[in-house]
């Protein structure tokens, strides 16, 4: 298993929480479970080699990331049985970790309600962005979820 950080490496989040949102590029993933009152951080990391993410000229390779499965798979298990997932990130890891749960755990491709580009904002950014973008996802879906 992949080193956690962030609540001793417990797969599980707040109580009652409903939302959670994912943040994730190539080589990291950090998940906020969260409700109005409290929130649980925890922080994956992938095992393969970026070192080499974009392509020189004279190099020969596409200079993309290979996707890390078994990270998605380690996010997805973080994540767990939530009612609304947000996924965000910088690059191409999220879109490719939305199709992945598609394939591989549909349980959780049919609770992510959005997918955003965000840059390389702090935790407490990270929240913020995700709290609001909820509040507009409650007022749209109501609460007959």
């Amino acid at each position: 298993m992949r080193a956690v950080v962030g609540d001793q490496g417990k797969a599980h989040g707040v109580s009652g929480a409903r939302h959670v949102v994912v943040w994730l590029d190539h080589v990291k993933a950090t998940i906020i479970n969260f409700t109005e009152e409290a929130s649980q951080e925890q922080t994956v990391r992938s095992q393969l080699s970026h070192s080499r993410a974009h392509s020189d000229r004279d190099q020969s390779g596409s200079g993309h990331v290979r996707d890390d499965f078994e990270f998605f798979d380690e996010i997805a298990l973080l994540v767990g049985n939530v009612p609304e997932v947000l996924v965000v990130g910088p690059g191409l890891a999220k879109t490719a970790f939305q199709r992945y749960a598609v394939t591989h755990h549909p349980a959780l491709a049919a609770h992510i309600v959005g997918v955003e580009t965000v840059d390389h904002p702090s935790s407490g950014q990270i929240l913020k962005f995700s709290k609001q973008y909820f509040q507009g996802v409650d007022q749209l879906l109501g609460d007959e979820r």
